[in-house]
C-alpha cells in the first residue's frame, strides 16, 4: 500500500502479476487486472448490468423512491418490477436493452419466500 509520503511498502511479490496469452487487460488509475478469455464476456455483461442498475438506483434515490439500504441489498420482486418497467422505457437504459435478467429474477423469486433481505449485492 502506498504510504502518505508516496512510498510503496509492498514487497516485490505483492506487486507481481501474470498475464497469459489471450487475457484481456483492463487498466485504470486504480490498477490493472487480467481477465482470462473464458471469463471476458461474463465480466463485461456483469459490468454492464451493474452499471445500468446503478443508473436506476441513483435516479430512484434522487426521486426519494428508495433508500440506499433498499438499493444496495438484494432486490425484492416489487423493486425488480419497478426496475424492469423503467428498463423497458427509460432513455437512460436504451443502450443496455440487449441485456437479459432471467437469472437475477429467478434468484429474487427464490429469496422472496425467505423473508427480508439484509445482505449487500455485489
Amino acid at each position: 500500500m502506498p504510504t502518505y509520503d508516496g512510498r510503496d511498502e509492498r514487497s516485490d511479490a505483492d506487486r507481481r502479476a501474470v498475464c497469459l496469452p489471450g487475457d484481456v487487460v483492463y487498466a485504470s488509475p486504480a490498477g490493472v487486472i487480467f481477465i482470462p478469455p473464458h471469463l471476458a464476456e461474463l465480466t463485461v455483461v456483469q459490468a454492464e448490468k451493474s452499471q445500468v442498475r446503478d443508473v436506476f438506483g441513483f435516479i430512484r434515490l434522487k426521486e426519494g423512491v428508495y433508500t440506499t439500504a433498499q438499493i444496495d441489498a438484494s432486490w425484492t420482486m416489487p423493486l425488480w418490477q419497478d426496475f424492469l418497467d423503467w428498463f423497458g422505457s427509460a432513455e437512460e437504459a436504451a443502450e443496455y436493452r440487449h441485456l437479459t435478467w432471467e437469472h437475477e429474477l429467478e434468484e429474487a423469486r427464490k429469496l422472496a419466500g425467505s423473508g427480508p433481505a439484509n445482505d449487500v449485492r455485489m
